[in-house]
């Protein structure tokens, strides 16, 4: 009979493969593989945005609150568009950062110095011997 193996007791027994072997063996998931798709521009480096350069403010701060230091937030940010147009990306961000932080400065300056102002111009208004 060709492959006939034999039990303990003499019976012969046939070399028969059980129904369905290696087919479906590994109970898996339905649609596996089809809700796990690559992103659609999977290997390209997506294109990002440079940051907000805060040219508007540093120009504002400098022509109505501080001079010196809205000048210093100008220099910072005409820097930031060529910094990243060249790939240097961090220093970009941090140009972009260093100018609205002396936009903030040159501001604040601003009103400090408006406010001393008015504080002494009452004062003088005060002290003075004018009486209307």
């Amino acid at each position: 009979m060709g492959t006939e193996n034999f039990n303990q007791q003499g019976n012969p027994q046939y070399n028969q493969q059980p129904y369905n072997q290696g087919y479906n063996q590994q109970q898996q998931p339905y649609n596996q593989g089809y809700n796990q798709q690559p992103p659609y521009n999977q290997g390209y480096p997506q294109q990002q945005l440079p940051p907000d350069n805060g040219m508007v403010w540093a120009i504002l701060t400098t022509l109505f609150c501080c001079l010196p230091f809205g000048i210093v937030a100008i220099v910072k940010a005409s820097n930031v568009n060529g910094l990243w147009m060249s790939g240097q990306y961090d220093a970009a961000r941090q140009a972009a950062k260093s100018s609205k932080n002396w936009s903030i400065a040159a501001a604040c300056t601003g009103v400090g110095v408006c406010i001393l102002y008015w504080i002494l111009i009452a004062i003088g208004i005060a002290s003075s011997g004018l009486y209307f």
